[in-house]
């Protein structure tokens, strides 16, 4: 980010984070969070990461959309336990 900035004096990439709360708190609350503050930094199943990046800013002179981004993201869903060896019914499929 400072890196960007010193370059070209505007920021062209962010990252980017979001977060649903989900029931497998409830399973594991000391684990996963016991509040909704706890649950944003500890959950990890519903935590999104984003980079997004803003293609007209790379070249003003195009015909590219101002308010267009183009976004990459990553998330994850079901992890309850550390270790994959862990039997979960709740997981597995009925």
């Amino acid at each position: 980010m400072i890196g960007q900035e010193l370059i070209s004096n505007e920021q062209r990439i962010t990252l980017k984070y979001s977060f649903h709360q989900t029931s497998y708190a409830k399973l594991r609350p000391t684990t996963l969070g016991e509040n909704y503050i706890q649950q944003a930094l500890k959950d990890y199943n519903r935590q999104t990461y984003w980079l997004s990046t803003n293609i007209w800013s790379f070249n003003k002179k195009s015909s590219f959309p101002k308010w267009l981004n183009v976004l990459v993201g990553f998330g994850g869903e079901g992890m309850l336990y550390g270790k994959t060896s862990v039997s979960n019914p709740i997981l597995q499929d009925p």
